[in-house]
């Protein structure tokens, strides 16, 4: 799980067929436009989530402002809805719980 990665893996770089077993979850929220290094920290890990997903690897994308959550910044742990956010991360976690 991946809360707002400065950074992910160069797909070309790393075989994410090894992960097949290994669900990924990336969530970002707002704040980041204007800030040229977020905006290619977010480039990688969609590159790396779509490298994923090729794979066969359960990747998930929650972009929070698109499903009505805002306010965010890097810290979103400590933010005032944190509670909401740690909500979605552990019905995703439920959801995706293969015991």
């Amino acid at each position: 799980m991946a809360l707002e990665p400065s950074g992910a893996p160069d797909p070309g770089k790393v075989d994410v067929g090894k992960l097949k077993s290994v669900p990924h979850l990336f969530v970002f929220g707002d704040h980041m436009q204007g800030f040229p290094s977020w905006q290619n920290f977010i480039k990688a890990s969609q590159r790396y989530q779509a490298a994923l997903s090729g794979a066969g690897v359960k990747a998930d994308w929650i972009d929070l402002p698109s499903i009505g959550i805002r306010g965010n910044s890097h810290m979103m742990m400590m933010d005032r809805n944190s509670d909401q956010i740690a909500e979605l991360v552990v019905k995703w976690l439920e959801e995706t719980r293969t015991d």
